[in-house]
């Protein structure tokens, strides 16, 4: 027999976190790639902001552009944005079961 009890046990463990945290490195890359497209769907937005009529100098008065009529798609996707990303994370952090029991310093370690 190649392992005990016990150094099997352990071996099993080991391979257990492991797997776990290479799943939580998996997920986190998910999400900063999803956050990454939506900061350059943000960004291209914002680049075409200048074929809005009525706004010639947009550089100059970021705050009253949203005074002009022609704007209210941009603050609804704004809002929509916001919207989906706290329901991302609420559903995230339903997901992983951390409700409202703090994980331990030690604990998070081993995981990661």
């Amino acid at each position: 027999m190649k392992y005990d009890n016990d150094s099997a046990l352990s071996e099993i463990t080991r391979r257990k976190n492991v797997l776990i945290r290479d799943h939580k490195r998996k997920k986190i890359a998910e999400l900063t790639a999803a956050t990454a497209v939506v900061g350059l769907m943000l960004v291209l937005s914002f680049m075409n902001m200048d074929r809005i009529t009525g706004i010639d100098e947009m550089y100059s008065v970021y705050g009253s552009f949203l005074l002009s009529d022609s704007v209210g798609g941009y603050v609804l996707v704004g809002v929509l944005c916001f919207a989906a990303a706290v329901i991302i994370t609420l559903l995230c952090v339903r997901r992983c079961g951390r409700k409202d029991s703090p994980v331990s310093g030690e604990e998070r370690d081993s995981a990661l």
